[in-house]
C-alpha cells in the first residue's frame, strides 16, 4: 500500500479528499448538510479534473465543463426518460462524456496553446448554446425536473441515505 501512494501521490489525494465525503452521510444525517456536502464533493471532482489537464499536462482547456455538463445531462436524460438506475446511467454518462471528448480531442491533436484554448472554449459554448435551446430535451433554460436521487443503501441507515 505505500508503494501504491508513494509511485501515484495522486491516487492518495483523491482517497484522502473523497473519504470525508463518502463518510459524511452517516456522520450527520441533516438533510441540507447532506446535499451542501453532496454539491462541495461534485465540485471537488471537478476541479481535480480540470487539476489533471491543466496542472499535469500543462494544456489550457478553457471548455472543460462543457464534457462535464455533457455527463450530468445524459445521466438525467437515462435516469427521466428511461428509467435507468444509477449504477448503470452513471458509467454510461460517463462513457458519452469520453466520446464527446475524444471527438473534440482527435481534430485538436495537433493544436496547442493559445489555438487549442480556442478550440476549446468554443466547444464550450457550443454546449452551452445547445442545452439552451434544445427545450425539449434538456429544458432550455430551466433544465430538468424530477431526477431521481440515488439511494445508498451500504452505509449502513435503516432509510438509506438520499444524495
Amino acid at each position: 500500500m505505500k508503494r501504491l501512494f508513494k509511485k501515484h501521490p495522486f491516487f492518495l489525494q483523491v482517497v484522502v479528499i473523497l473519504l470525508p465525503f463518502g463518510l459524511f452521510p452517516v456522520l450527520d444525517a441533516n438533510a441540507y448538510h447532506i446535499d451542501l456536502m453532496t454539491n462541495v464533493g461534485i465540485y471537488v471532482l471537478l476541479a481535480m479534473g480540470l487539476n489533471v489537464v491543466v496542472g499535469y499536462t500543462g494544456l489550457l482547456n478553457l471548455g472543460y465543463a462543457a464534457f462535464f455538463a455533457i455527463g450530468a445531462y445524459t445521466y438525467a436524460l437515462l435516469n427521466l426518460r428511461t428509467g435507468c438506475p444509477f449504477w448503470t446511467a452513471l458509467p454510461a454518462a460517463g462513457l458519452v462524456a469520453m466520446i464527446f471528448g475524444f471527438v473534440i480531442g482527435l481534430p485538436s491533436i495537433r493544436v496547442r496553446g493559445d489555438y487549442l484554448a480556442i478550440t476549446t472554449l468554443g466547444f464550450g459554448e457550443i454546449v452551452r448554446i445547445a442545452f439552451n435551446n434544445l427545450d425539449r430535451w434538456t429544458g432550455g433554460p430551466n433544465g430538468l425536473l424530477g431526477i431521481e436521487r440515488p439511494r445508498l443503501w451500504y452505509l449502513g441507515m435503516k432509510n438509506g441515505v438520499r444524495l
